[in-house]
């Protein structure tokens, strides 16, 4: 049987009554013997917002899915739910990913306006792609406000990576920037 594959987009309002909606949530994956492929929550302020991305054979997810319609109306999170196709690395052309090599840039900076579009605008200049972007501000122990940004990106083989690099280092360098850009390890 084919495997299938959802996208779970959440997002609620966390109260007193209302703590931890994602430990059901998970529950629900469970009991519907799907398999958590990849997962990722954050709180914002009073927000707890998160993806999931869950396989199954196609009844495991249509029992998820009549789990989640219950979910929703049992609790007042909103769910957005992405059908997709995913292939088997049996499957994976020279189109795909072949020829790139995955990078990690991490930069810890004073917080300050426009810092991710100034990489953004590096990064799509130079055509690389932006693969996964997180960034959070929080108060250093001297009442800075700090920004710790991570993107990782595929850089194409063909580029001259130290060029590349040359061209970040002079960028961070312009603008103060504390940065790092390395091959990403297997283990982050």
């Amino acid at each position: 049987m084919e495997k299938q594959s959802l996208l779970i987009n959440v997002n609620g309002t966390l109260s007193s009554q209302v703590e931890s909606y994602h430990i059901d949530l998970i529950a629900d994956i469970a009991n519907s013997e799907c398999n958590i492929e990849k997962i990722s929550f954050d709180r914002i302020y009073d927000i707890l917002t998160g993806h999931i991305l869950v396989s199954g054979k196609w009844n495991q997810i249509a029992i998820l899915e009549t789990n989640l319609a219950k979910f929703i109306e049992n609790n007042s999170v909103n769910i957005d739910i992405s059908k997709i196709k995913t292939k088997s690395k049996d499957n994976i052309t020279s189109s795909d990913d072949v020829g790139y090599i995955p990078y990690e840039i991490n930069i810890n900076n004073i917080d300050e306006t426009g810092i991710i579009n100034k990489i953004v605008d590096f990064l799509a200049f130079q055509s690389i792609e932006i693969v996964a972007l997180q960034a959070s501000v929080y108060e250093s122990e001297y009442k800075s406000k700090l920004i710790k940004l991570k993107v990782k990106v595929k850089v194409s083989g063909d580029l001259n990576i130290s060029s590349l690099k040359e061209q970040f280092d002079i960028m961070c360098y312009d603008e103060s920037f504390d940065a790092t850009f390395k091959v990403q390890s297997l283990l982050s």
